[in-house]
């Protein structure tokens, strides 16, 4: 991977686990994984986990400089973003997952008002995206055989 690729993954990074989390409760809604749930509260925790380990490695490697190296390959993508500012959005829904797994241990919530509970938190895209099965088919359309749809 180049710098400028390294420097968007991670400017997309808290992004990235939040449609994570979503496609997995969407999993467990459509499919009753239970295990998809779990995946999906745990994925916030997992990123940040993953960072550091790679950072870790990185600094055993080369003395040091995982820090400095993300950093310039945030810039080289353009972000204004710092690896502070990722791990801070990251640490929030971290945060927020593990308030739901409190829940469940604690006050005996079902996994239907966790998978609820994250539900109500995304923000509804003003535009979903659409699929070629999605587009609407205009009324006077002509197929490529000279037939109308």
């Amino acid at each position: 991977m180049t710098k400028t690729q390294i420097g968007n993954a991670l400017d997309s990074l808290t992004t990235d686990v939040i449609a994570t989390v979503i496609d997995l409760v969407r999993q467990y809604r459509a499919f009753g994984l239970v295990g998809a749930l779990k995946q999906g509260v745990d994925t916030p925790h997992r990123a940040r986990i993953q960072v550091t380990a790679w950072m870790a490695d990185y600094n055993a490697r080369n003395g040091s400089g995982a820090a400095a190296f993300l950093a310039s390959c945030l810039t080289a993508a353009g972000s204004t973003k710092t690896l502070s500012t990722i791990d801070a959005a990251l640490a929030t829904v971290e945060s927020q997952c593990l308030v739901l797994v409190n829940h469940v241990k604690n006050d005996a919530w079902t996994f239907d008002q966790v998978a609820a509970a994250i539900e109500a938190q995304v923000p509804k895209p003003v535009v979903e995206l659409l699929s070629f099965g999605q587009l609407p088919i205009p009324a006077n359309y002509t197929t490529v055989w000279g037939e109308p749809w």
